[in-house]
């Protein structure tokens, strides 16, 4: 028993490593897409046409990137939860349940963006261009899962609590 515990927290060790590689690379994301928003035309930052289009689309990323950052942070102290003590705690459901909120919200504000940037777009050569930028659902079912996820554990916080009852 006391093996398998071992090898549980040295997987959740790697998995917390690569969490935190996602969320610098998110984060960077982020800067970089905010910097040449605002920086002028330059090797960095080729010359961009911003309309109002740019301006949405550039928002829709951030929006999206800083949604991933804040579900990978709260996976992160997720994951730091499980060396301390045991999974089943009220802090964790909430933990879960915030990350499903904020996966499900992805999708429509994704929608919301689009329109918007569809309805802002220029006509080129008298036919107006239409811009999707929707992760087909996948997201959407993502948060679902998590909040499926989080359902569970409640569920073994009950059980827990009863077994610790029990005792």
């Amino acid at each position: 028993m006391n093996q398998n515990f071992l090898k549980i927290e040295k997987s959740g060790k790697i998995v917390l490593a690569a969490v935190r590689i996602v969320q610098a690379i998110i984060a960077l994301s982020v800067a970089l897409s905010l910097l040449t928003a605002v920086l002028p035309g330059t090797f960095f930052a080729p010359r961009m046409d911003r309309t109002g289009g740019f301006w949405i689309i550039t928002f829709s990323n951030v929006f999206t990137n800083v949604v991933f950052l804040a579900v990978l942070f709260l996976m992160g102290r997720f994951l730091q939860t499980l060396k301390d003590k045991s999974p089943f705690v009220r802090e964790n459901v909430k933990k879960l349940k915030l990350a499903s909120g904020l996966l499900i919200a992805v999708e429509p504000v994704q929608f919301i963006f689009q329109s918007v940037s569809n309805a802002v777009r220029p006509a080129a050569n008298g036919q107006k261009e239409v811009l999707i930028t929707s992760f087909g659902g996948i997201i959407f079912v993502l948060g679902l899962v998590v909040f499926c996820l989080s359902l569970v554990f409640e569920y073994g916080i009950e059980l827990q609590k009863q077994s610790d009852e029990t005792l």
